[in-house]
């Protein structure tokens, strides 16, 4: 998710994801609810951290990767996804 506009949404869904996935709109509430908002010396940027959850069915996270590089996000999601269908 990402509190980016609609347009830039799709944008980045079909350009940076290349159609393989959405990327849905986070609102301001779900914004302070995941603790998400970026700040820069103790202040809000008005964006958003980069922050990778896995959530089980249970509704309990059981997976939390927040660093603002890309790479490491989907390999790790990933891997947390296959251990949940595993268990």
């Amino acid at each position: 998710m990402s509190n980016d506009d609609l347009p830039t949404l799709q944008k980045f869904s079909t350009e940076a994801c290349r159609g393989k996935f959405a990327v849905a709109s986070a609102t301001p509430q779900i914004v302070k609810d995941y603790d998400v908002n970026l700040k820069v010396g103790g202040v809000s940027t008005g964006l958003t951290t980069r922050t990778s959850y896995v959530i089980a069915r249970s509704g309990k996270i059981v997976m939390v990767h927040s660093d603002m590089d890309y790479r490491d996000h989907v390999k790790l999601t990933l891997a947390a996804v296959q251990e949940l269908k595993g268990k």
